[in-house]
């Protein structure tokens, strides 16, 4: 399955903004500019994986708020859920793929 989502994320067809993905170990290294939605990446993620069991995303980098209510608001379908409001109880599983 990682060489599959390997090849999603960082071969041709790949999402705009994704600047690398390799495999590393048992985990695929995921790059991308700040204009792509972490949102698309779990799409993908999901996608390919068929939402596996375990599966686990880490950021390398914090993600500030308006970025952490763009993320939240793109996977629960509400735009307008926005960094006033109290994201951090959507986000925890969000990251571990348990809600939608």
């Amino acid at each position: 399955m990682l060489v599959a989502l390997e090849a999603a994320l960082g071969g041709p067809g790949r999402p705009a903004g994704i600047a690398r993905a390799a495999r590393d170990g048992d985990a695929v290294a995921v790059r991308c500019d700040s204009a792509t939605p972490l949102a698309t990446v779990v799409a993908v993620i999901d996608a390919v994986l068929a939402r596996a069991p375990g599966r686990r995303i880490e950021l390398a980098e914090p993600l500030d708020d308006a970025e952490l209510a763009a993320f939240a608001g793109a996977m629960l379908g509400e735009p307008g859920l926005d960094a006033s409001r109290v994201i951090e109880t959507y986000l925890e599983p969000l990251l571990a793929g348990d809600a939608r």
